[in-house]
């Protein structure tokens, strides 16, 4: 299960580094620091990942991963809007979220080797 997981994040990091570098993106009125993001997106991949592995199906657990989603991003201080606007700010840059995703699965992958995924 989690190396589906690993799996898709990585794609969605390839996905992103593969976008035009030409893109004009604003720098976010609130920048979240860069390992503060990797934090963030590892903590809510694991979220993620737990949620898919009690219902499966996506559609049987949206509500409660968007209210567990909430308290994430209260304890990182961040808003969604703030998440979704440093994410498309980094993700202009294929280089950098290059290097936040492959930090994140080096962070997830160092989880698992030591068996303890979740808390952290």
């Amino acid at each position: 299960m989690i190396k589906r997981g690993l799996l898709i994040l990585f794609s969605i990091a390839l996905l992103f580094a593969c976008e035009s570098g030409e893109e004009e993106v604003n720098k976010p009125k609130r920048l979240i620091e860069k390992s503060t993001f990797v934090s963030l997106m590892v903590d809510l991949h694991v979220l993620e990942a737990h949620f898919h592995r009690l219902y499966l199906r996506p559609q049987m657990y949206v509500a409660s991963l968007d209210s567990s989603s909430r308290l994430l991003f209260d304890k990182y201080d961040v808003t969604k809007d703030e998440f979704n606007e440093n994410l498309n700010y980094y993700s202009a840059m294929p280089d950098t979220i290059y290097t936040i995703y492959e930090s994140a699965l080096d962070t997830i992958n160092q989880r698992v080797a030591k068996g303890n995924v979740i808390n952290q």
